[in-house]
């Protein structure tokens, strides 16, 4: 009964639960991840060597450390390109602070490197993925992973009762977009027209197409800059003076910022081309800077709560693995702070006000 009174709710109320039914979809996507993680790391640990490696503290340590040591050559490789990019497109100046910044940085990368990389090697342990039903079930694991069963629950219902099904999944497959958005800069060299009835203004120079292939309800911005003065237009039939064709003056910038969900420059639609005129009697160097975000980004919430409900539950079980007598410790801790009454009645407090939260934000 009350899951139906909920699909009838007014739209405000609707907006009051639509984070919270994202959330619950991270929830669900969480549980997934868990899935697929345990079925993962329960395979590495059938391999012989690497399921016994943490038995061996004195091997282990230096099998991470070189590991370790292979994925920082990585990454410091790929940003000594980086860095030479920007010497070469920003100046010595800019490069230089780059390459301090990447240098007062290098240790602390290294050692994030190394726990994550020793963490890795943990939780392929045999006796670890052996033990799992008694790691996840004796300490704080339980109650966060019953929280997180109790939110995906709410996900799956609020897929079909905050709105429709179809209205759900339009707004979740958002997510679909994340690899293609962002922002990138596109240069086009535009050449003048060489038309003497162009040069006597009797005719238009003609349409340069420029490859940007964006969406355009996904547009967040874009920012044009030209050395000669230039007129921009999505069709190459648009007119150079008309309203739909936007001008741009050699020297100067065109910005454009959206402005809530009505404001559209280019309409909606999947935009390939942009058509360049060039106005000036030189050729003209055009610069696009593109800002794209996916329709919804509130979505993105749904595998930003996955990965840290994963590494929640990784670091404890590898800090398991790697210090048992420590994590020995923090269990009893746990277990005697937990069966307090206090904390029974911080709980229930903390839930009834969460719930309130949602029916008088």
């Amino acid at each position: 009964m009350n899951v139906v009174l909920l699909g009838a709710l007014a739209p405000k109320h609707v907006s009051w639960l639509t984070p919270v039914w994202l959330l619950g979809l991270g929830g669900l996507a969480s549980l997934l991840f868990l899935g697929v993680l345990w079925a993962a790391f329960t395979g590495l640990s059938r391999i012989p060597g690497l399921g016994e490696l943490i038995e061996n503290r004195r091997r282990f340590r230096w099998v991470s450390l070189a590991l370790s040591l292979l994925v920082f050559l990585g990454l410091a490789a790929w940003e000594a390109g980086r860095i030479s990019t920007v010497f070469s497109q920003e100046g010595s100046e800019a490069g230089l602070r780059r390459l301090l910044s990447a240098v007062a940085l290098a240790v602390p990368v290294m050692i994030v490197v190394w726990g994550a990389v020793a963490a890795l090697l943990a939780l392929a342990s045999r006796r670890l993925m052996d033990e799992i039903e008694e790691a996840v079930t004796e300490g704080i694991l339980l109650p966060v992973l019953v929280a997180v069963a109790v939110l995906a629950a709410i996900g799956v219902a609020g897929a079909f009762f905050l709105r429709s099904p179809e209205a759900s999944w339009a707004i979740v497959k958002s997510l679909g977009r994340l690899p293609y958005v962002g922002e990138r800069t596109i240069d086009a060299v535009i050449p003048a027209s060489k038309d003497p009835d162009v040069l006597e203004g009797r005719r238009e120079p003609p349409p340069h197409p420029v490859l940007v292939d964006f969406r355009g309800e996904e547009l967040q911005r874009i920012v044009i800059h030209s050395t000669q003065d230039v007129s921009v237009a999505r069709d190459k039939d648009v007119l150079m003076d008309s309203p739909e064709s936007l001008q741009v003056l050699a020297g100067d910038k065109f910005e454009w910022h959206r402005r809530g969900l009505g404001n559209e420059l280019f309409g909606r639609r999947p935009v390939k081309y942009l058509y360049v005129r060039n106005r000036g009697a030189e050729d003209a160097r055009v610069t696009f800077i593109l800002s794209t975000e996916i329709p919804y980004p509130q979505t993105l919430v749904i595998p930003v709560f996955a990965g840290l409900v994963a590494v929640f539950f990784a670091v404890y079980l590898a800090l398991r693995t790697i210090a048992p007598r420590i994590s020995a410790i923090a269990l009893a801790t746990y277990k005697s702070e937990t069966a307090q009454p206090i904390f029974l009645l911080a709980v229930i407090l903390t839930g009834v006000f969460l719930i309130g939260s949602i029916v008088f934000p």
